[in-house]
């Protein structure tokens, strides 16, 4: 995990819950499941460089760059829906 996000999270009074299983397949699935396994969860957010076609989920959706990684943007649009 990036520290620069977990640094970034704290800084707003934030952290890291927990993050899915990665079966290399569909993140979409992977995000699905996670969410139908913590249904206490209300509020998250998916950084991801590829768009899976999140449906639903396209809200919760921040695209980071595949060559630069989560950007201060990134974690900026992050602690906004965070906090919506």
């Amino acid at each position: 995990m990036a520290e620069y996000l977990l640094t970034a999270l704290e800084r707003e009074n934030l952290s890291l819950f927990d993050k899915t299983n990665v079966y290399g397949v569909d993140r979409y699935k992977e995000i699905k499941e996670w969410l139908s396994n913590h249904p206490i969860v209300e509020t998250f957010v998916i950084l991801d460089d590829i768009d899976f076609h999140w449906k639903e989920l396209e809200k919760h959706w921040i695209r980071c760059d595949p060559n630069i990684g989560i950007s201060a943007k990134n974690i900026e649009e992050a602690v906004n829906i965070l906090n919506s």
